[in-house]
């Protein structure tokens, strides 16, 4: 290994970490805030705000694929190492995110707010309070669309301990959030939804000041470049229509089971989104640490640097994922009782399924940076574009048909994110020959095989047995253990075993030195 391999490792770990104590943070945070978030809003004022502020999110893929392709040309000018040329990528960025946070703004104001008074199902007397959390969703939509520019700077910098610090006074606020819920005595789900949007403000003009103060890039000039315009709207063109397919697959999704079932149903599937963000949130470190040295190693024409650091990140992602979602899995009704009391009805099984989705996003997260580092879209956008757009509408026609059963419709997205997945690998294959696509369709497999022999283990010890705290303990410590012995037998190559044993060597040093 060179010594500017082994520095870059050195970085990605060291971002790595920062991300994960951020995440650590976060996850401690939502556990605690959405139990009592719930138990203070109430089941069906909980449903309001996911569903109707998901009319909002479906505005924004738009956001969503001009995000990718600001992240990439702006990492892809870092790695080129052209000062000037970055400015005006940045300063082209924000003047086109700026039109669309304009667009969508409009389009939620007329076409959202249409729907949200004629399409909607809300309780009675609760239209007034919707209305504010769609007006807030709004707003904090167009701060979260002109953010994208500055977000993507801290990250092509790797500068992640930044998202660390920034985090703890995030958590800080929620925690206050919490507080004035319990303490004013008030229409609790207005107060929530204009609370989260100061913070969400608060924090986006942070990041801003932050960029503005340590990188000369992200100041603005106003200059729009259309040699630069050009090829970023092409690439966000055909990452806008998987987008859009995205938005229209979750919020469409949402809203087909609100029709059929109301917002009680809304409410379990947005327990079961909060967790599985959480814990796909803290998988995706790897993924946010690793994605500027591979679009780099891409612009620099280092394509063997580039496999492998995919390759590690892939096989690291499904371990991490492993260790997170098998104990929750196996022990979701217990651990979900724990956490919110009164456990809404389909929790369990939507988490379950959702579950199952990380693992499959795990994998797409790192194949859709390879992806990106090439910049051909076309093949993958329509064939996302046609999944996700069908999800939504195969999940109206079975439950109109005949089956009545809300937890089919998360099956249904579970089954159209695998095939995206796989597609997602054979279109990196095309675009990038030198990526060893097989070996990350066979690491795939073999830990989902893993992972569903483990369940079937621990569940089949613990099928005449009562669940205690004690037991779901002994539980975890048995999933992580046989997990961790099939990874290093069957998944890890050699060269990440010996990383592991260098890192656990000169870790276990320093703690015996002190």
């Amino acid at each position: 290994m060179t010594n500017q391999t082994s520095e870059n490792n050195k970085r990605i770990a060291k971002n790595a970490v920062f991300l994960y104590a951020r995440m650590l943070l976060s996850i401690i945070v939502s556990l605690y805030t959405s139990r009592i978030v719930l138990q203070t809003l109430g089941v069906e004022d909980y449903g309001i705000y996911g569903v109707v502020g998901g009319v909002v999110s479906m505005f924004t893929f738009l956001n969503s694929a001009m995000s990718g392709a600001t992240s990439r040309y702006l990492t892809f000018e870092m790695g080129k190492g052209n000062e000037s040329r970055l400015k005006e990528t940045f300063s082209t960025a924000f003047i086109i995110h700026i039109g669309i946070a304009v667009a969508i703004f409009i389009i939620a104001e007329t076409v959202g707010l249409w729907f949200l008074c004629n399409k909607m199902v809300i309780p009675e007397g609760r239209m007034l309070a919707a209305h504010v959390v769609y007006q807030c969703s709004v707003i904090g939509m167009f701060f979260t669309i002109t953010q994208v520019p500055y977000s993507a700077v801290i990250v092509a910098h790797e500068k992640m301990d930044i998202y660390a610090y920034v985090e703890l006074l995030n958590v800080g606020l929620k925690l206050a959030i919490v507080y004035v819920l319990l303490v004013l005595n008030w229409d609790k789900l207005i107060i929530y939804s204009i609370l989260m949007l100061l913070v969400s403000i608060s924090i986006s003009l942070i990041y801003r000041f932050y960029c503005t103060r340590h990188y000369k890039e992200s100041h603005l000039t106003l200059v729009l470049n259309k040699q630069i315009m050009k090829p970023m709207l092409n690439f966000s063109t055909w990452n806008m229509l998987a987008e859009c397919g995205y938005a229209f697959r979750v919020h469409g999704s949402n809203i087909v089971l609100n029709m059929f079932f109301g917002t009680i149903v809304n409410a379990a599937g947005g327990i079961a989104t909060t967790v599985q963000g959480i814990l796909l949130g803290f998988v995706s470190n790897v993924v946010t640490a690793v994605r500027p040295q591979i679009i780099g190693n891409y612009s620099r024409g280092d394509l063997s640097r580039m496999n492998n650091l995919m390759l590690s990140s892939i096989r690291l992602n499904l371990f991490l994922v492993g260790v997170l979602t098998i104990p929750m899995y196996v022990d979701a009704p217990y651990v979900l009782k724990l956490w919110l009391g009164n456990v809404p009805t389909y929790c369990v099984d939507f988490c379950r399924l959702l579950l199952i989705a990380i693992f499959i996003t795990s994998v797409s997260q790192i194949v859709t940076i390879g992806i990106h580092a090439s910049g051909k879209l076309r093949q993958t956008s329509i064939v996302r574009n046609i999944i996700y757009i069908l999800t939504p509408i195969i999940i109206y026609i079975v439950l109109k048909i005949k089956l009545q059963n809300p937890v089919i419709g998360y099956v249904i997205i579970v089954l159209s994110q695998m095939i995206v997945c796989l597609t997602d690998i054979y279109i990196l294959h095309i675009n990038i020959p030198q990526i060893k696509c097989l070996s990350i369709f066979v690491d795939y497999v073999k830990t989902f095989i893993t992972a569903a022999i483990i369940v079937c283990v621990v569940s089949g010890l613990n099928e005449n047995r009562q669940t205690t705290f004690l037991t779901v303990c002994v539980n975890f410590i048995v999933e992580w253990a046989l997990l961790f012995i099939a990874f290093w037998a069957f998944i890890f190559e050699r060269y990440e075993k010996d990383m592991i044993k260098s890192s656990l060597t000169t870790l276990f040093k320093k703690i015996t030195e002190e």
